[in-house]
């Protein structure tokens, strides 16, 4: 797993398998995946995952599900994921909205970036 880099994801579909990355099925009645998917976006987080992979250069990295396994995380309630998961998703998809609002004048011409030579 590449983890150290950032990449990690969720599926909705089941029966997902990939030769690449491990896929882990959290216990829902404890865990909010979309709360999970934002902590191991953190930069401690990814540098715990960096410190646990193995491989002699960066571009060869991986972490194995033994060594993910190890990596101790403090699980806040499930009450206390949720509310925090619907925050951060929120802040999410308002910066998506501004993002695609940006893009939308700047292709119609509506603004104009000035760029210096």
């Amino acid at each position: 797993m590449r983890m150290w880099q950032g990449v990690c994801g969720i599926s909705s579909l089941s029966g997902i398998v990939s030769p690449a990355y491990t896929i882990c099925i959290p216990n829902s009645s404890a865990i909010n995946t979309q709360f999970i998917y934002f902590l191991f976006k953190l930069p401690k987080m990814i540098n715990e995952f960096y410190r646990y992979s193995q491989g002699l250069v960066d571009d060869t990295l991986g972490l194995k599900f033994s060594y993910f396994a190890e990596i101790k995380i403090n699980i806040p309630t499930i009450e206390y994921q949720n509310q925090t998961a619907n925050i951060l998703l929120n802040y999410k998809k308002a910066l998506q909205s501004q993002k695609q609002g940006l893009i939308q004048k700047l292709l119609t011409g509506e603004w104009r970036v000035k760029i210096d030579e």
